[in-house]
């Protein structure tokens, strides 16, 4: 794993959560965790970019006010958005026109560091 993904507008979602963050934030790390992730989500020189990752986050971060509404504090705002981002994920995964053997599917993961 290890995309380097970052949010935009975080810092002022952060500090709307002030009055329910605990003393420590939870980490999560999302994604797919193979050796060809990064060739199906860029392509190569024989294979178009099939980006799962960048979709299915895309998704799930339209759906922050919703999982913000049913939050009880920021660290479960944070598991509700990451366990959201692994099933949109998969989602795509599952819409594409190509066979999956399941190893790509499955290797989607994600996990409270």
């Amino acid at each position: 794993m290890g995309w380097g993904m970052s949010m935009l507008g975080y810092a002022a979602l952060k500090k709307s959560f002030e009055g329910m963050m605990p003393g420590k934030t939870d980490v999560w790390e999302i994604g797919p965790e193979t050796d060809y992730d990064v060739y199906i989500e860029y392509g190569t020189s024989r294979m178009p970019a099939r980006p799962c990752v960048k979709t299915g986050s895309e998704k799930a971060m339209a759906k922050m006010d919703q999982l913000a509404s049913k939050a009880k504090d920021f660290n479960d705002f944070l598991r509700l958005l990451a366990l959201s981002t692994e099933r949109e994920i998969k989602t795509v995964i599952q819409e594409w026109s190509v066979i999956d053997t399941g190893n790509y599917f499955r290797s989607v993961t994600a996990e409270k560091r």
